[in-house]
């Protein structure tokens, strides 16, 4: 990319063919923002730390597996500070960067066009923890001290933004850039089947002139006269973004991420073909506060890259929480069969359950803290080309303490019934699939978190992303030329240290290793193969 002093909106891409998919190395582990608007923040982290790295293992100066861990505290702060010394710059629709003292929304163009971070912004993750709740936007002791005794010096040299496919394709192929995305986000409207089975459930009436809707002219809502509205983030706990055609999305507000890669052939749960690969900011699994009424859930590029199987995506990123990761079985016995427990451990899935009943859309499904097996989840109205308007029926078998197995079955033993129910299956009412994970949780023991050094990665349909721009705008993609001056690298200057006025030790304090995932047995597990 060539050196430019003014921003570019377009460039010509050649006609070379593509590949049908692409991954960038170097992609820095993801960080969270949490409770805080900061997604501009976290993008502009990981450009700067792409960055950084991808230099410093091309002059010798890094290992490839080791990068540089950026504070997003200390950038918060050093653009406020820099938007107070230009106010001009920092004024973006619905954000609050340009007062000075709120880092609730903003663009990661702030690294073109505010001139004073080159030599503020970029601390070692060490300088300052960033505070995850609101109202701590400039908390940073030391702060000042650390910008002063720092090394570490940015230039971006040129932007580009791109607003379509294969130009934003080509930077990632033939550049090998990471492209920071600036987009509309929006919820997505299902229409639950409201009926006297239903209604204590999900809390409605199926008589009701004011809540009750048409449903959609689809088998699975025969005979169905309610249905209500229940809105959903447009995203699912498989890391896959997604919308229905059934109603209008409405928009929810904005995000920024970063484009690690593409594939073309990559197919959805909801049968969008083709899109990005997205490294996000979002934490995995249960909600951190109130505010969220979803589970959430990640993966690795690799997954998306479709490099290997969903076993050994499982091995890395888990995603206990997710109904996708349970492991069902058909009946008490069988669930309590050491046998089942050391499939379900075999592709690392889930098999006991809790009942948590937090779910905002379905309540008292299940009695709250007792346990439970999945038998079986299924689309509501699974005849090809009826999927009930992206809505699941789940069951699950009642862990019934008082009914106990005496033999394992092959051995002639019998289930002695100490209680007088006859069935311990529950069924949920139509929902999202997602939503089975406020309500259900994995049982002690069953635990186990997403790699933080792998997982946090999501799927951007290219459709989706196109309604998106089409129904709100907003959307665009930039590559940002950023060069790092070789005293940025404590390989690089130790011949000078002692007559510098700079302080490395924080740099090699904040140099860490990523983890690397290397899988050899396909879909099979611990089978090596021999090579071919």
């Amino acid at each position: 990319m060539q050196a430019t002093s003014s921003l570019l909106t377009a460039d010509t891409c050649s006609n070379s063919k593509l590949p049908h998919k692409r991954g960038l190395a170097g992609v820095t582990p993801v960080e969270l923002q949490l409770q805080r608007g900061t997604c501009w923040i976290f993008a502009s982290m990981a450009m700067l730390e792409h960055s950084y790295r991808t230099q410093g293992i091309r002059s010798g100066w890094l290992k490839s597996t080791s990068y540089l861990k950026l504070s997003p505290q200390a950038f918060g702060i050093a653009v406020l500070d820099a938007c107070r010394a230009a106010p001009d710059w920092c004024f973006f629709p619905e954000d609050e960067i340009y007062t000075g003292n709120s880092t609730q929304g903003g663009e990661y163009t702030v690294l073109w066009s505010l001139r004073l971070l080159r030599n503020t912004s970029a601390l070692p993750a060490s300088t300052c923890p960033y505070v995850p709740t609101t109202g701590h936007d400039r908390e940073c002791p030391g702060l000042y001290k650390a910008q002063a005794s720092s090394p570490l010096l940015f230039h971006v040299r040129g932007m580009r933004t791109h607003y379509e496919r294969i130009a934003m394709q080509h930077a990632l192929h033939d550049r090998s850039q990471m492209l920071a995305l600036s987009m509309p986000l929006a919820n997505v409207k299902h229409l639950l089947p409201c009926t006297e089975a239903t209604r204590t459930a999900i809390n409605c009436d199926p008589k009701s002139e004011v809540t009750c809707h048409a449903c959609p002219k689809q088998r699975a809502y025969a005979g169905v006269d309610c249905c209500i509205i229940s809105e959903r983030t447009m995203n699912t706990m498989a890391g896959e973004f997604y919308y229905l055609p059934i109603l209008p999305l409405r928009r929810e507000g904005g995000h920024a991420v970063t484009i690690v890669g593409y594939n073309d052939v990559f197919v959805t749960e909801a049968g969008f073909t083709g899109g990005w690969i997205i490294k996000n900011s979002w934490w995995d699994g249960l909600p951190p506060g109130p505010s969220w009424k979803q589970a959430r859930g990640s993966h690795s590029m690799g997954y998306f890259l479709q490099e290997h199987s969903d076993a050994d995506e499982r091995s890395i990123c888990p995603n206990v929480h997710s109904p996708r990761s349970w492991y069902s079985c058909d009946d008490l016995q069988t669930c309590r069969d050491p046998r089942t427990a050391l499939y379900a451990k075999t592709v690392h899935k889930v098999l006991r359950l809790e009942c948590i009943d937090r779910s905002p859309f379905a309540k008292g499904v299940c009695t709250k803290g007792a346990f439970y097996y999945l038998q079986r989840t299924a689309p509501w109205g699974d005849e090809p080309g009826d999927m009930g308007g992206g809505l699941h029926t789940s069951c699950f078998i009642y862990d019934d303490p008082a009914v106990a197995t005496t033999d394992a079955p092959e051995s002639g033993g019998v289930t002695r019934r100490l209680s007088s129910k006859a069935d311990g299956t529950i069924c949920t009412p139509p929902l999202p699939l997602d939503d089975l994970a406020m309500i259900f949780s994995p049982a002690d023991g069953e635990m186990a978190p997403n790699d933080p050094d792998l997982c946090g990665f999501y799927l951007m349909p290219y459709s989706v992303l196109d309604t998106l721009s089409v129904r709100f705008g907003g959307m665009f993609a930039s590559e940002l030329d950023i060069v790092w001056s070789a005293q940025s690298y404590a390989q690089a200057a130790t011949a000078r240290r002692d007559a510098s006025r700079y302080d490395w030790r924080a740099i090699e304090r904040d140099t860490l290793e990523q983890r690397v995932a290397e899988f050899a047995g396909g879909p099979f597990p611990d089978i090596q193969h021999p090579k071919l």
